[in-house]
């Protein structure tokens, strides 16, 4: 078992901090030193913190809290450790290099963000990155020198690709297209078309699969490009109008089907001598058959009958989707669950919400922020919400926090957040909007301290 171990310590002005993965693990107290062994993004890691002289430590499964004594004003934390993945390391990194601050170490990187908060990167090795806030005054020599931590095991890696949630709430990846490989074919009706390569050989091999039960089911549309979405959205409201597509055409980058990962299935039913009614019922039949197969191929059925609630689409038996592991694909199809069920990502699915891009926030902590925002939404009575998003990471800034701060009653703030959001208010509005009233780019600002919780604070148009 590979074992690595770094100390902390402070070079000049140059932050060198590690703290732990975040992660569960028993814990034993002495009188001057805390130690646990914790998990976290695969890794098993050993921290200790040296408590002397009034200091805190706390361990939770999610993260690494330092608290001053109590006489040196310790109720909140002046520093806290959070385990990152890689793409949130890449993120951080990226933004990170355009402050002056900006510094590199031999184990990691440092330096203040736009509000104050000064940041540590450790790369523990092994694609093992601990990420440490701390608060804009603190002193960080004195700080960071209380703890080491060694990195004890590190499990594989998992690719989770396949998994990737794409609905009217979540968008596409950014840098999605340079992910995956598309192979190029064409569908029962002899069109071109495109499908991700583990897909598409997944689905040939369910293809013959249900040939066994007589069943004869072909290709009919898979992965469809972002401006391909654009000239259908604009096709259907030119046709249709714009309250139809709000409600049955995805917004460009919102469409599952820009994945690749999608495949509406043509079901070939044979012609008989039949009534509609006997029609529609071998049809069911047919489908339930397909069903059936899909998990031992790595597909679930994305749009289950009755779950239009979570997943923003009315039943759709043709609809099928490749999540890759079939044990995963089974253990959703045999509890009934939807896929944003199954990663703990289920949103109200009547408004469109854009994360964006941030170097600052990761997309579990904007949608944390999101559920403050819809709370208060939700009380006014007869709104219609359409749309949310993230006003970027230009809003996060000293002055922001400090302005928050003082809206909060002089509360000590250590992050800011702003979203945007259209929508329409109801016939009676409400004390912060006028009746029947369309709106857009109304704001929202909310702001909490450091390893706290969104508290929604300021709104309006």
């Amino acid at each position: 078992m590979r074992k690595t171990k770094h100390l902390l310590w402070i070079a000049g002005a140059l932050l060198a901090v590690c703290l732990t993965a975040c992660g569960s693990g028993q814990s034993a107290q002495t009188e001057e030193v805390l130690t646990a062994a914790c998990q976290g993004e695969g890794a098993t890691v050993q921290v200790s913190a040296d408590v002397s002289g009034g200091w805190r430590a706390d361990f939770d499964p999610v993260s690494v809290r330092l608290y001053a004594p109590e006489e040196d004003g310790g109720r909140d934390p002046v520093a806290i450790g959070l385990c990152e993945g890689e793409a949130e390391y890449a993120r951080r990194l990226q933004a990170a290099r355009a402050l002056p601050s900006y510094t590199e170490t031999e184990e990691g990187v440092a330096f203040t963000d736009g509000a104050g908060l000064q940041e540590y990167i450790l790369d523990l090795g092994e694609n093992v990155h601990y990420t440490i806030l701390a608060q804009p005054d603190c002193d960080a020599q004195g700080v960071f020198s209380r703890f080491d931590v060694t990195l004890t095991e590190r499990a594989p890696a998992q690719d989770d690709l396949f998994l990737t949630l794409v609905n009217r709430t979540h968008k596409l990846p950014d840098d999605w297209e340079s992910r995956i490989r598309l192979v190029d074919t064409q569908n029962y009706s002899q069109q071109s078309i495109q499908v991700e390569e583990n897909a598409y050989q997944a689905f040939r091999a369910l293809q013959e699969d249900v040939r066994k039960d007589s069943v004869q089911i072909e290709l009919e549309s898979s992965y469809r490009s972002v401006e391909r979405q654009k000239d259908l959205w604009a096709e259907y409201e030119q046709a249709y109008g714009l309250d139809y597509c709000r409600h049955y055409v995805a917004v460009p980058g919102f469409s599952e089907h820009h994945t690749g990962l999608a495949i509406d299935v043509n079901l070939i039913q044979p012609e008989k001598d039949q009534t509609d009614e006997e029609r529609a019922a071998e049809r069911a039949a047919l489908w339930a058959k397909v069903h059936a197969k899909l998990a031992a191929h790595g597909f679930i059925l994305r749009y289950p009958e009755g779950r239009d609630d979570v997943t923003g689409y009315s039943y759709e038996p043709w609809h099928i989707r490749y999540v890759g592991d079939p044990a995963v694909a089974g253990e959703i199809m045999e509890t009934g669950v939807t896929l944003e069920e199954y990663l703990n990502a289920v949103e109200p699915a009547d408004a469109v919400v854009d994360y964006g891009t941030s170097a600052v926030y990761d997309e579990d902590e904007m949608r944390e922020a999101v559920a403050a925002i819809r709370a208060q939404f939700d009380t006014w009575t007869g709104c219609e919400l359409r749309s949310v998003r993230y006003a970027g990471d230009q809003c996060y800034n000293r002055e922001g926090v400090a302005w928050l701060s003082s809206v909060g009653g002089g509360k000590a703030y250590a992050q800011c957040i702003e979203f945007v959001s259209d929508f329409r208010s109801g016939e009676t509005g409400s004390g912060y909007c006028e009746p029947n009233t369309d709106y857009t780019d109304y704001q929202w600002w909310l702001a909490r301290t450091l390893g706290g919780e969104w508290e929604l604070l300021s709104w309006g148009a």
